[in-house]
Parts: C-alpha cells; structure tokens; sequence
C-alpha cells in the first residue's frame, strides 16, 4: 500500500492545471507509482510543456489506476472529486472516473454519496447529469449486490488474457461487434472508420486512414440513429486496424455507451 497518497493529488492537480505531460502507457504508470511512493520524477527525461487541455486524460487514468491497486488512503480525494466539490478536479469526466475507482474498491462509506448522486433532485429536475447519474447507479448496484449487479460486473471485470503482455491493465469488457459501427475520425483530415469491438474504455477500429501509437484523435460514433462522441488515443495497431483508448467524453455519450456495451453483453 503507498504510504504518502496524500501527495498524491495535489500533484495531479498541478499537473492538470500547469503541465501537458504527453507519455506513454509505461510511462504514465510509472508517474502513478511515483505520485504515491512519494518519489516523483519526470520518466525518461521527460521535461513539462506548457499547459494545454490533453493533461485532463493524464489525471482520468491515474483515478484508475488507484481504483485498480484498491489505493484506500485516496478515498477522502476520491470522495471529494465524485461530490463535485474538488477545488480543480471538477470535470464531469474525471468526476466518472473517481465514481468507479470507489466503486471498484466497494468504499461503503460512499454508498450515502452515491445515492445522493443518483436521485436528488433540485425541483423538477435532477441535480446531477444523466451519465454521471447512471454511473453512480451502477457504482451502487455493484457495492450493495443489487440484481443489476452481475451485467455491472460484465462490463467492469473481465478475467485477464492468457500470456497478455499489457503495460497497463485493461479496465473493462470488451464487445465484439457481428455488425461494425461506422465512426468517422474528425479533425485535419476527416476520415470513415469501421468500430470491430468497443467497451467503456476504447475501442478496436479499422480506417484507411494511417494512425500512429500515440495519435490523438475524435471519433463519432454511430449506433442506429445515436452519436457518439470521444476523444482517444491510438494505444496500438494490428494487421487490420488500432486499438484505442477513450481519455474524455462528455456525461450524456458515456451513458449512451453505457447503454450500447450492457446491448451487447446480453446478445
């Protein structure tokens, strides 16, 4: 257990707001490790750019990453950024992330929280968004063994690959898709795109367009008469396309996700 994670996110925030550290898996793992031991360094010979807005998928992975190692001593933090009330780590996003890292380690002292994300209302309206508020549901289902707990768990724990070589550790099932979305690849140079397996954090894509690791990229998505939207970064590349990893999306296109993922783990 890292024993100086009070370090820790006070350090990403500094990061988020003042630095653009583009680095690669290993290396973004490494700097996670860091910020808890309490031993930080630039990874190699990394110096800090000036800030621009690719440093927020930085601190949505480490979130994970402190779910996946059932890092207990960032609950407070955690708790913080879910409520909403975090003084810099306050996008919808990011909020997700450290709904499910409480979710992935069962903190049931956050069950009030998640309850209170999930249902309160301000009139007739809810207070919270729709992704954010399903997210918590979903956080809630797994911690208390409701019965929609078992198609959160197909979504969020999968059993790990036989002989994988992964420098970080998949964090959700994959859906294999008998009929491909379409997607188009937005930016410079627009291009059409072929969605072959998709799940809460990325997706496999085949595109005549030619990504390289490490490419940012956003991609719509289209299922049916639905849209959605995010931004990835292109993790590899196979024989017949790349892998890629969603690093931010708006609220409303990860619960229409959420949505199409739970479709496709029933069939």
């Amino acid at each position: 257990m890292a024993a100086h994670l009070a370090q820790f996110f006070p350090k990403i925030v500094a990061f988020d707001t003042d630095r653009n550290l583009q680095l690669d898996d290993q290396e973004k793992a490494s700097l996670a490790k860091a910020f808890a031991d309490g031993t930080v360094e630039f990874p190699s010979g990394h110096m800090p750019p000036p800030h621009g807005d690719k440093d927020k998928p930085d601190v949505a992975m480490m979130i994970d990453h402190i779910g996946l190692a059932q890092e207990t001593s960032a609950i407070p933090e955690l708790m913080q950024i879910a409520r909403g009330t975090h003084e810099s780590l306050k996008d919808q996003y990011v909020r997700i992330k450290a709904i499910e890292a409480l979710a992935r380690m069962r903190v049931s002292e956050a069950i009030d929280l998640l309850l209170q994300l999930s249902q309160k209302r301000e009139g007739l309206t809810y207070a919270e968004p729709s992704g954010l508020r399903s997210v918590a549901g979903d956080a809630l289902a797994l911690m208390e063994n409701r019965p929609a707990a078992a198609q959160v768990r197909a979504a969020y724990e999968f059993a790990p690959q036989a002989g994988g070589n992964f420098n970080v550790p998949r964090r959700y099932s994959r859906v294999p898709l008998e009929s491909p979305l379409r997607a188009q690849i937005e930016g410079g140079q627009p291009a059409m795109a072929r969605v072959k397996t998709i799940s809460l954090g990325g997706a496999y894509l085949e595109s005549v367009k030619k990504l390289n690791i490490g490419d940012t990229i956003r991609l719509e998505v289209r299922s049916g008469l639905r849209k959605i939207h995010f931004t990835a970064v292109v993790r590899n590349a196979g024989p017949d396309g790349n892998g890629v990893e969603i690093v931010h999306m708006q609220g409303d296109d990860r619960d229409k996700l959420r949505k199409l993922v739970q479709r496709g783990l029933k069939s």
